[in-house]
């Protein structure tokens, strides 16, 4: 059995009356470079400074409550994803009142979508190329690329 005034685990006297308080050692705030930030090697500061008396003269032996790097993601992956929603949701609103989109293709597209949701699938009804001979008036959209 070890002296009773012997070091225990991790430097520390085996019997807690008998051991000295610890001084706080002062910490010297030291300049961060902005390409360790992030990194294992910074340690907060704050969290190695012992607990000192607020506005009111208290000393408050509770710490606020800190995110780890892993909670930030996924607020920021939560609040990207929110926003992309509504995004998305703002423009399927203005597309559904659209009468007209535009010029050239996306009015293409555009007829093209109003057939098919009128139920006459990809078709046209009016010649927009020339390149097939003897083209009807009403004709498959997309001749052109086969």
């Amino acid at each position: 059995m070890p002296p009773a005034d012997a070091p225990g685990r991790l430097g520390r006297p085996a019997d807690p009356e008998k051991a000295e308080p610890a001084e706080p050692q002062p910490v010297d705030p030291q300049p961060v470079d902005p390409q360790l930030v992030g990194t294992a090697d910074l340690k907060p500061v704050e969290a190695d400074r012992p607990a000192q008396a607020d506005a009111g003269g208290s000393a408050s032996g509770r710490r606020r409550p800190r995110l780890s790097h892993r909670h930030i993601e996924l607020l920021a992956a939560l609040g990207a994803l929110i926003f992309t929603a509504l995004v998305c949701g703002y423009r399927v609103s203005v597309a559904r009142t659209a009468r007209y989109p535009g010029h050239a293709d996306p009015a293409f597209t555009f007829g093209v979508a109003q057939s098919i949701h009128a139920g006459r699938g990809p078709n046209i009804d009016y010649v927009w190329h020339f390149l097939v001979p003897d083209t009807p008036l009403r004709h498959y959209a997309f001749d052109y690329w086969l």
